[in-house]
Order: C-alpha cells, then sequence, then structure tokens
C-alpha cells in the first residue's frame, strides 16, 4: 500500500487525475481498480492502474469516477472511533420536567463534526411517558449524554447492546466531507498492487 500512497505523491495535482474505475466485493474483501493519469512533479508522463484490496471490511460508501479527492489511509477519523467504540443502551425512567431544556443542554454536549448528526443514535422512548431506550450508540458519546439525563432527574440507566464485529483499523478516504458526502472504506487492511494497463 505504501508504493500506491507514494505514487500518489509523487503526481502533480494540477495536471493528474486518479479515479475509481472498479469496485468488486468478495465475500469481505473489495477489490477496487485505480487509474492514475497524468504527470508527476519532475515531469514524467504517467499512466498507472493499481488494484487495492480492502481486507474484513466493515462498511464502504464509493462511487466510480474521478475521486474527489486522491485516496488517503486513515488510522483515526471519526467513522473508525464510531465503528471502533463498543456500544450500549442508555435507558430512562422519568420524564424531564422541561424536556425542551433537556433537549437543548443534550445537544450542547453532542459534538456533529465527532460523532455524526444529533438524533443519529438515539432520542428514543416515550420522552413524555418517561421511560425506555433513549438512546443505542458508541459508548463515549453516550457517556457524554449519561449526565445531562441525570441533571435532569430522569433516572438513566446502561444495558449491553448487541454484539459488534471485530472493528476495523483502517479507513481509505476517497473525498468529501466525514458524515455527510464522503466516499470511504472502513477495513482492517489494506493492500495495492499496481496492474498491467
Amino acid at each position: 500500500m505504501e508504493e500506491f500512497l507514494s505514487q500518489l505523491d509523487d503526481l502533480d495535482d494540477a495536471v493528474s487525475s486518479v479515479s475509481l474505475s472498479a469496485a468488486q466485493l468478495t465475500g469481505d474483501n473489495l477489490h477496487l481498480t485505480f487509474r492514475l493519469a497524468g504527470q508527476t512533479w519532475d515531469g514524467t508522463d504517467i499512466t498507472q492502474s493499481w488494484q487495492v484490496t480492502a481486507q474484513g471490511v466493515a462498511e464502504h460508501r464509493l462511487s466510480l469516477g474521478e475521486c474527489g479527492r486522491w485516496p488517503e489511509l486513515l488510522s483515526a477519523s471519526p467513522r473508525l472511533l464510531v465503528a471502533q467504540a463498543p456500544w450500549r443502551k442508555l435507558m430512562f425512567s422519568t420524564a424531564p420536567a422541561d424536556a425542551a431544556a433537556f433537549l437543548s443542554d443534550l445537544r450542547a454536549v453532542h459534538d456533529d463534526e465527532k460523532w455524526d448528526t444529533f438524533g443519529k443514535y438515539g432520542l428514543g422512548g416515550q420522552l413524555d411517558l418517561g421511560y425506555g431506550v433513549f438512546a443505542d450508540g458508541p459508548a463515549p458519546l453516550l457517556e457524554l449524554y449519561h449526565p445531562v439525563l441525570e441533571a435532569h432527574r430522569m433516572r438513566p440507566s446502561w444495558l449491553p447492546s448487541a454484539p459488534r464485529p471485530t472493528p476495523p483499523r483502517k479507513c481509505l478516504h476517497l473525498g468529501g466531507t466525514v458524515w455527510k458526502d464522503d466516499l470511504y472504506m472502513l477495513a482492517q487492511a489494506f493492500v495495492a498492487t499496481q496492474q498491467p494497463l
């Protein structure tokens, strides 16, 4: 994979392009074909094809065509944080006295850039009746929610969530913003080999 990423670094981004020309899922491996075309920084013309195999794919969102941003291999990203975190359920058994104030306080501790859209993992249960599973999601996020529920005297408690598969270790990011329009793959490992044209 290092050779592929090094080749990307050598490309002059003003006159070069990287496109995803094929993707095929086999079991839990995703085989991607990238085409590199243009010039290196020293002016050498280049046309190459690379196959990148994502091993142990946990999730992905792809689009064939030119990459909005050149592939970048990450070992830390918000998507990885969510995929790697243990999950829990946060229950409550009393309605908040002031639901609007409660939701405002809860919104104040939620970070959209880190945890995605507010409400994605919860705000369930019967808030007005005062019981139910309030949220099911990444434990670090729900640990931010717990004191807010306590402060509003909602009597929060924990339940384990369903077991999750082995968490991915790497993210291959192909463009877009982290939560809205990004193209990515989460997997255990990535291997790249240059292919004949």
